[in-house]
């Protein structure tokens, strides 16, 4: 009993996001060993910084993306996913460039770039996502907000992960 109200809860909770412009998404594109939604982020920054992303290609022509993302990962251990998100990080073969995985709403809307990149981001809600490779339970709904972090909620404390 207890679990199909849970399972109504969970459901309220994604259809009120779903309504407010999250995008819904199964958990089979999450990835758990990099805590990514690996297609939000590489299409947030293929819509976002095409020409960066295009440097960013021709500078690793061997399979870009898988490229990009073990880099995204590697800066999120090294400096942490606030730092990452804030201030973005520099990539390799971009003369230095920085390359953001979000982009904050501007102040106004005299820019049409960065309004853009604002709208590139994809927030999404997940039902049901493990939380790590090693671990069977799942958290009850996980949202990304923005494409490089995550933030899971549960109806039932003894479900969540550690670090929740």
């Amino acid at each position: 009993m207890a679990d199909s109200r849970e399972g109504q809860f969970q459901q309220d909770i994604i259809d009120a996001m779903a309504a407010g412009g999250w995008k819904t998404g199964p958990a089979s594109g999450y990835d758990c060993a990099s805590a990514l939604y690996t297609e939000d982020l590489l299409g947030y920054v293929k819509e976002a910084w095409p020409d960066r992303w295009e440097k960013f290609c021709k500078a690793n022509p061997q399979a870009p993306e898988q490229v990009f993302v073990k880099k995204v990962v590697r800066e999120l251990d090294r400096v942490g996913t606030l730092e990452v998100l804030r201030h973005g990080f520099k990539v390799p073969g971009l003369s230095g460039e920085r390359i953001a995985v979000c982009s904050f709403q501007p102040d106004h809307g005299m820019n049409p770039d960065s309004l853009a990149r604002y709208r590139a981001n994809r927030l999404r809600v997940v039902p049901e996502v493990s939380y790590s490779p090693h671990a069977r339970e799942k958290v009850g709904a996980a949202r990304a907000t923005i494409p490089a972090s995550i933030w899971c909620c549960s109806s039932t404390a003894s479900r969540l992960p550690p670090w929740s």
